[in-house]
């Protein structure tokens, strides 16, 4: 009995270990967390109908093997903006190594607290099924590497296009 307990248990750790590399509304509820709206507690990101035809048309295109272009009109706060960085760090830590990605607001501070997403999801990421490091990559401010994955987050503004003009994005 007892052997085939173990057996069943690593069969269950391999089926789950590949379905986060290739599901990843699975991957975001369980493995990240995002902060309730009302009780400012981290719960599971658990995707909502919204977000989950955005996500049709983003992995119909991935999947495609064609750019994935979208240009997101939408209302505040449905959650949008934080099922697409979710969606580069899931591709940038399971899918793709040294792809780089930016993130591109209004202002610098606006995506600075677009990026701090990824740091709350390192932060919040389950140890044992990765540990997620992200680091300021050589002194910058404005760049962030995976460590392990070579996958780099950027950050500009439509203030400062400049800013990101030397970068090899994805």
């Amino acid at each position: 009995k007892y052997k085939h307990e173990e057996t069943f248990l690593k069969l269950k750790e391999e089926i789950q270990n590949t379905r986060l590399q290739y599901d990843f509304e699975f991957w975001a509820i369980t493995c990240c967390k995002i902060q309730d709206k009302r009780t400012k507690k981290m719960i599971p990101f658990n995707l909502r109908v919204a977000q989950r035809i955005l996500l049709g048309e983003l992995e119909g295109m991935r999947t495609s093997g064609l750019p994935v272009r979208v240009i997101l009109c939408k209302a505040r706060q449905w959650g949008g903006s934080t099922e697409i960085q979710l969606w580069m760090a899931w591709i940038q830590l399971f899918i793709k190594e040294n792809w780089h990605s930016a993130i591109v607001a209004d202002v610098e501070d606006q995506a600075k607290n677009i990026q701090s997403m990824y740091e709350r999801m390192a932060m919040h990421h389950p140890k044992d099924i990765m540990e997620v490091r992200i680091k300021p990559h050589v002194r910058s401010q404005k760049t962030r590497i995976f460590e392990g994955r070579g996958c780099q987050l950027n950050i500009g503004s439509a203030q400062k296009p400049d800013s990101l003009r030397s970068f090899d994005f994805s």
